[in-house]
């Protein structure tokens, strides 16, 4: 008897330290995956649009597409650039950018900086053959206050880059080889536009279709209806839900297969707009952004 009372003793010692040890396991486990998440969070960027601060300004905004070595038989090299200043340094500086090729993403960029002016994005690719090339760039800022109060500032800039080729010359575009190369490309977006307003049901005539690289428009011409200043605040709220929802998954990536630039539709009612886009494949995806018409 003595012999067994001794062996449960050690038994409940060894279930005792078990649990202890599976608790102890348990709490560093979970202490661990708040750490990871803490750190995500702070790592993770993010782009917000708060009310404009009017004693902050660009000083420069600016995108660039730039030819670097024509070469017809061996393909040639182009420059993709975005830079931005500010007239002071601002808590926290991003510009995104992204650059298109006849109508469907070859590359998204983002840069952001804490205490700086000044901010630049570069990158140089190769190229071949006939194409047009379109980069548009959102430059934005974030001004703190005591007392949590926080202002944004924004500015966008794009850039176009024609390029035709032959087999034995290189040739400068003009006017009409620019107006049938565009009639080709967006003949072909305005097909895949179409498809992902029919997959929604939507009805054209009831919105005005802006393709996102004519997006600045709005920067010097309001929306109708709508002031300038309640413009900027439609656009850098469209720029944020854009970001959250078409850019963070698309910025890791090496190779995009058939992204094709987005579709703005802007409600004729007034009472809110629309983003038509895809991510992996050419199923459209749909974003929504409540707007309020000024009387």
């Amino acid at each position: 008897m003595h012999l067994n009372k001794v062996v449960e003793v050690i038994r409940q010692q060894i279930r005792f330290l078990t649990r202890r040890w599976h608790t102890i396991f348990c709490t560093l486990l979970m202490i661990l995956l708040l750490l990871l998440l803490i750190q995500h969070d702070k790592s993770q960027e993010t782009l917000q649009y708060f009310p404009p601060d009017p004693t902050v300004q660009f000083t420069e905004a600016v995108t660039m597409l730039d030819l670097l070595s024509p070469a017809p038989n061996k393909g040639y090299q182009i420059q993709w650039a975005a830079t931005s200043s500010t007239n002071q340094s601002v808590y926290l500086r991003q510009d995104i950018s992204l650059l298109f090729q006849d109508g469907l993403l070859k590359g998204v960029k983002s840069l952001w900086k804490e205490s700086v002016a000044d901010l630049a994005l570069e990158k140089t690719f190769q190229g071949s053959g006939n194409h047009l090339f379109q980069a548009v760039s959102y430059h934005h800022g974030e001004v703190h206050y005591p007392e949590d109060q926080i202002r944004s500032i924004q500015q966008m800039s794009k850039d176009n880059l024609y390029i035709f080729t032959d087999s034995e010359a290189w040739e400068e575009t003009g006017k009409e080889e620019q107006t049938k190369w565009n009639q080709a490309i967006y003949q072909q977006l305005d097909h895949t536009w179409q498809q992902w307003m029919s997959d929604h049901q939507l009805d054209s005539n009831r919105y005005e279709q802006i393709p996102l690289s004519d997006i600045l428009q709005f920067q010097q011409h309001p929306i109708s209806g709508f002031t300038q200043a309640e413009t900027d605040q439609i656009i850098g709220q469209l720029w944020e839900g854009l970001y959250r929802n078409y850019l963070i998954p698309l910025i890791d990536k090496k190779e995009f297969s058939e992204v094709t630039m987005p579709l703005l539709l802007i409600s004729k009612a007034g009472d809110h707009l629309l983003v038509l886009y895809n991510i992996d494949d050419q199923q459209g995806d749909i974003l929504y952004q409540q707007i309020n018409k000024s009387h």
